[in-house]
């Protein structure tokens, strides 16, 4: 399936109205953030695969119960969601949350411990497109 963007629009808007989260407009996708607690997204318009990914995954943020551990994994399991809720995920998709999470990577010091070998935050960060699709969409290549 190709990306649609008023589908895709039209998606993120069900989303923040179905779980009763309020959305406010970024104009820059690296400024996308979730305020948790209060149930609040600040995400850009979608006009893109890429800021699509950005909004489900700050919303991911919220819908996910992982709100208590280190924060790569966070990271990990909003992007998570965000693939398995996307109405389809794409290669450009894919580049945007491996780009969002190699700047974490980047950002760690000493004091942070890293996720171990296998944990869910190297594959979606550093894994292959057609692996991530099949492991957490069950379906084919999109």
């Amino acid at each position: 399936m190709s990306f649609n963007l008023r589908a895709a629009q039209q998606h993120i808007g069900h989303l923040t109205r179905r779980n009763g989260l309020v959305r406010r407009f970024e104009p820059k996708p690296s400024s996308a953030v979730a305020w948790v607690n209060l149930g609040v997204v600040s995400v850009p318009t979608v006009k893109s695969p890429a800021s699509y990914a950005v909004c489900l995954h700050e919303i991911g943020h919220i819908m996910t119960p992982w709100r208590r551990v280190k924060k790569m994994w966070r990271e990990a399991f909003a992007w998570e969601w965000a693939v398995r809720n996307a109405l389809w995920w794409n290669p450009m998709m894919t580049r945007t949350m491996q780009a969002c999470l190699l700047t974490h990577v980047e950002s760690l010091d000493k004091r942070y411990k890293r996720p171990w070998k296998g944990h869910i935050f190297w594959l979606l960060g550093f894994g292959d497109h057609a692996d991530i699709v099949r492991i957490f969409r069950n379906k084919g290549v999109d």
